[in-house]
């Protein structure tokens, strides 16, 4: 799956994100109003859409959308 195909699947999932505000090097957790629930429902789409598990490790060093 593309990047781009990814970005519009988060800016569905978040009612806060305007469509089109995202790309590849946005800070997701400066756009998102990033708290634990976030942090879940996140970690849950791209487990159920990509067969990957993201620790609360991986959540603490990623910025970037890629």
């Amino acid at each position: 799956m593309e990047i781009t195909e990814f970005i519009k699947k988060i800016e569905r999932e978040y009612d806060d994100i305007p469509v089109g505000t995202l790309n590849a090097r946005s800070n997701f957790k400066e756009i998102i109003n990033w708290s634990s629930i976030n942090a879940v429902v996140f970690s849950t789409m791209i487990e159920y859409e990509y067969h990957v598990m993201v620790s609360s490790d991986d959540f603490k060093t990623v910025k970037t959308v890629s």
